[in-house]
């Protein structure tokens, strides 16, 4: 990554959302994702994404190790956000220990299209965190990772 792009981040982050909505719209690029509430963390953010793709089903449906939660932070370094889809589901892909372990390593931030829990660990650790759902209901079981990047 050249010292330019390492840069954007911090240069985009200065930018309002809602000016990042309008540039989009002129573009005609649909880059909104709604319904998304912001659990942990302060202010805004901007960072390159790793991104993952999982599949929700009824407990039993998968087996443990296909949640691989520690697989997606494994992916994801500093400075950059994790964007988990789960397509809206209303399971657990994220909670107080993977939190603290995302921000151990310096993530700039995780973002569900499905649900967390463990709202007030994730709070504790300052990592800056949206979902669509919180909910106590885990992965494990549940949630298959059916590939990151």
């Amino acid at each position: 990554m050249s010292a330019i792009s390492a840069a954007l981040p911090t240069e985009f982050q200065q930018i309002g959302t809602s000016t990042w909505s309008d540039i989009l719209d002129e573009l005609g690029v649909q880059g909104v994702i709604g319904g998304l509430a912001r659990r942990g963390g302060e202010g805004r953010f901007a960072a390159f994404a790793v991104t993952a793709k999982a599949q929700a089903g009824p407990l039993g449906d998968v087996k443990r190790e296909d949640f691989a939660v520690g697989q997606m932070i494994d992916a994801v370094g500093p400075g950059q956000v994790l964007v988990i889809d789960v397509g809206g589901a209303d399971v657990s892909t994220f909670g107080g220990l993977a939190s603290l372990a995302a921000k151990v390593k310096g993530v700039a931030a995780v973002v569900i299209d499905g649900a967390c829990r463990d709202v007030e660990e994730i709070r504790e650790t300052g990592l800056w965190l949206a979902s669509r759902h919180v909910t106590p209901t885990t992965g494990k079981k549940r949630i298959r990772v059916e590939s990151i990047g």
